[in-house]
């Protein structure tokens, strides 16, 4: 007999380090693979970069001295959802300088969604992460929203950031705070307290 509880699925929530080591190793090996996982740690789903299910994915067109224009979920379907994602200046030179030998109409990433999948678990494995097998673009994609949480910014802004249409989404995303962020907290707090 089957159990009503659900069971939540297992999650990696990636580190700060682990993260660094993972794009530090995609940098010395795949200008591909460093400018895919990168879009991927700034917010990105594998589904905007390379395209799936009626996604078209990032094409040169697409490559924006502000941003990354993407077409989200909904495209398929006719539903307009294209959106400028704000990116930094250092992610675009990035991925304008792999692009660099494209032409317009070209698409950046041409793989499927499998093997971007493929390519991410490796590098986490590669980079001895504990719970390699748990880490896929959606684990980078997270640890963009902790991250920002980390920094201090607020659930509306993540959602904001992260493209969510409600809160309840976006908290899926969010892990728990750093150790560092735990700590730099409870000091702010103790500098508050009046002796």
């Amino acid at each position: 007999m089957r159990s009503s509880t659900r069971y939540k699925k297992r999650k990696a929530w990636l580190t700060g380090s682990q993260v660094e080591t993972i794009l530090g190793l995609a940098r010395k090996t795949s200008p591909r693979d460093h400018a895919m996982m990168t879009l991927m740690r700034w917010g990105l789903r594998v589904g905007e970069i390379v395209g799936c299910e009626g996604l078209p994915g990032i094409h040169m067109e697409d490559i924006r001295s502000e941003g990354i224009w993407v077409k989200g979920k909904g495209y398929k379907a006719g539903i307009v959802q294209d959106s400028l994602v704000p990116m930094p200046a250092n992610v675009i030179k990035l991925v304008r300088h792999y692009s660099s030998n494209l032409k317009q109409g070209d698409k950046v990433f041409p793989i499927s969604e499998r093997q971007a999948e493929r390519i991410v678990k490796n590098y986490a494995r590669l980079s001895e992460v504990e719970d390699w097998r748990l880490v896929g673009p959606h684990r980078l994609r997270a640890f963009f929203a902790t991250d920002a949480k980390d920094k201090g910014k607020d659930g509306l802004m993540i959602k904001d950031l992260m493209r969510h249409k409600n809160l309840a989404t976006t908290e899926i995303y969010v892990g728990r705070a750093s150790p560092q962020t735990l700590r730099r907290v409870v000091e702010e707090l103790a500098e508050q307290v009046v002796s």
